[in-house]
């Protein structure tokens, strides 16, 4: 089947799968929920950031954070219309990057109005320029010079795809001027060795989200020297290039091309035809024109902040992307990106990886195929501390297995995202269960040790459609822990959830979060261990606010104490299920054997150990909601 007609079923398919917000109200059902809620109005209004940022001395706070808690009545319609937002530029990688930017407070090269004379693109060539003169200029600007046979082997492709490859180089010279200049206030403080590699930078730039004290603080002074701006531009002038090669007819390529390898200052350029190819090493652009690969080492991965883009298009086939020990899509002190067109596939990551993101940008973006996602570490699939961390799927039944700190993940100035938009895809489900996933996010609270309390980050998950199961064990499926905000949406699709606490909607120590679930029979922690259940769906704790909103369906909940809608310590909890024959089914177990669930409210007694509070709500107020607008729906609570 040709690559164009190929593309043309996958947009069919997406039209007709595509969720959209108008097909459900869409956020104007829930801009005005001060009437369906008149209790919390009061309350809501008690939230103060700035109060917050006094008590904890936060460092580095989102400003959707501080947007967002101020308003926290607006989460859920400016939630939707966030994930409309995705599922709108679902097809567009470059916008996709940009929204994640823009809720950095980044944005750049996105919409606007540029100036009059503002090319949208950074070099264009004609058709009609003769390309020797044009890859003489490269080598002045970028070092390029064939290897081996790639001279012969690059007149064998045709004209439009030779333009668009050197239009790409274009781009990266110019992307990686914007780059060093974000990397070089880092490394001019930086105390690790200029020579280190990746795993010796991450370790060194990770060292605040891995201890909980530190005594040297100089990876502090590293997010100072962080101009996510200059991130932003950079990745989206690559993400639009890359996104331009995607669309490459390999039907126009000769039976002749084997390959072309080209060397330049910004690193090694490849170009492999359509056989079954085994290839290693660092690229900073391959380009993969079909066949069933194998790809090893360090895979759209920059190694080296002196060479920091490294970018993968690959256009048909079913590939293996196995790292072992090097690192699959980690833009650490630069960009990652690879785009997978079609093909049932195999990501595997030994390391933190497969779109993970820490002063950088990393993106998977896969077209097509029933795909298999394997992170053997934690921040994985689609995390970030300072940058984007971007996984993106849009068709196949899909199954992800990770460990904590994954699928969909916001640390301190990042945004993860993980989208699927269609199939019947299964998360953690032969795996053991991880916590901080699937729409998650923490920061870091020092008051105790160092004193260097950081923001959390934006951790969004997106499913668009099919019957899913999702498996986590705490802090999950919209979860967020100290000054974070954790998302999570699902579309469509009766689907099955596993968690054992404090997710779907749960919020604890200053955070916000937010579920939902738009459609679909859907169940909700059917088979977990009835005495380890607790604090689950849509629950706030010391001045948190954690919403759950099941929009319609036939659906089952079990639940144990404190749980379904509880304001607990000072925070606020909403269990909302609008429509359908609902069954609730409440484990008094004896985990906090004393507290209540449905829509109550917990009170600080003496034995909890929370320090002095600036901000308190009023006494009296009603912090916690359960409500369910059917009138048919049943309770069990089975005997102890």
């Amino acid at each position: 089947m040709k690559f164009s007609m190929m593309v043309t079923m996958l947009l069919v398919l997406l039209s007709c799968t595509e969720w959209r917000a108008s097909d459900s109200g869409g956020s104007a059902q829930y801009e005005d929920l001060q009437y369906e809620f008149p209790s919390l109005v009061h309350t809501f209004e008690c939230l103060d950031s700035d109060a917050l940022l006094v008590q904890t001395g936060a460092l580095h706070s989102l400003p959707l954070f501080r947007l967002l808690y101020e308003d926290a009545m607006q989460v859920p319609a400016k939630g939707i219309k966030l994930c409309d937002a995705f599922i709108r530029d679902c097809r567009n990688p470059e916008a996709i990057l940009y929204h994640t930017f823009r809720m950095l407070g980044a944005p750049a090269g996105g919409h606007g109005p540029p100036l009059a004379s503002t090319s949208p693109r950074s070099h264009t060539i004609p058709s009609s320029d003769n390309l020797d003169l044009v890859i003489s200029e490269l080598t002045n600007k970028i070092g390029f010079s064939f290897l081996k046979e790639g001279e012969r082997s690059w007149k064998i492709l045709p004209l439009e795809i030779r333009i668009r490859i050197l239009e790409t180089l274009y781009a990266m010279e110019e992307a990686d001027l914007v780059l060093q200049q974000f990397i070089g206030p880092i490394m001019d403080v930086a105390e690790f060795e200029k020579g280190n590699g990746i795993k010796q930078m991450l370790t060194s730039l990770m060292e605040p989200w891995h201890n909980k004290q530190l005594n040297n603080l100089s990876a502090i002074t590293y997010i100072e020297k962080a101009d996510l701006r200059k991130l932003s531009f950079a990745s989206r002038l690559l993400a639009t290039e890359l996104s331009r090669l995607s669309r490459i007819n390999s039907a126009e390529i000769p039976v002749a091309f084997k390959n072309c390898l080209i060397s330049t200052n910004l690193g090694q350029i490849g170009i492999f035809g359509s056989g079954n190819d085994t290839i290693d090493g660092t690229f900073a652009l391959l380009i993969d024109l079909g066949g069933n690969d194998l790809h090893t080492g360090n895979i759209a991965s920059p190694v080296s902040f002196r060479n920091p883009i490294s970018m993968i298009i690959d256009l048909a086939g079913d590939d293996t992307y196995d790292a072992q020990n090097g690192y699959l899509v980690n833009g650490c002190m630069g960009f990652g990106m690879l785009i997978d067109v079609a093909g049932k596939d195999l990501y595997q990551s030994e390391n933190s990886g497969i779109a993970s993101a820490c002063y950088g940008t990393a993106m998977l973006y896969d077209m097509q195929g029933d795909d298999i996602y394997l992170s053997h570490s934690g921040f994985s699939q689609g995390v970030a501390h300072l940058g984007s961390g971007v996984l993106v799927d849009l068709e196949g039944d899909d199954e992800y297995c990770c460990n904590n700190s994954s699928q969909g993940y916001g640390g301190t100035m990042g945004t993860g995202l993980l989208m699927d938009l269609s199939g019947d895809d299964k998360y953690n489900y032969s795996h053991e269960t991880p916590s901080f996933v699937q729409g998650a996010s923490r920061g870091r609270w020092a008051e105790a040790t160092d004193g260097h309390t950081l923001g959390g980050g934006l951790g969004i998950f997106i499913e668009g459609g099919g019957s899913d199961q999702y498996h986590a064990n705490s802090f999950s499926q919209g979860a967020a822990y100290f000054m974070g905000t954790g998302l999570f949406f699902d579309l469509q699709g009766d689907d099955h959830y596993y968690a054992v606490s404090h997710s779907q909607g749960y919020g604890a120590h200053y955070s916000l979060s937010a579920f939902f679930e738009m459609s679909g029979d859907d169940r909700y922690n059917p088979g977990v261990d009835s005495l380890q259940i607790t604090q689950i769906l849509g629950s706030g704790r010391d001045l948190s606010v954690g919403w759950f909103i099941e929009e319609k369906g036939d659906d089952s909940y079990y639940f144990g104490n404190r749980s379904a809608g509880i304001g607990d310590l000072n925070g606020i909890g909403i269990m909302w299920d609008r429509r359908g024959s609902d069954t609730y089914t409440w484990y008094q177990n004896s985990l906090h054997p004393r507290s209540p669930s449905m829509g109550q409210t917990m009170k600080l007694t003496p034995g909890m150990r929370i320090g002095p509070r600036i901000i308190n709500f009023p006494k009296g107020e009603q912090l916690g909601v359960f409500r369910d607008d059917h009138q048919s729906k049943r309770i069990i609570v089975p005997k102890k």
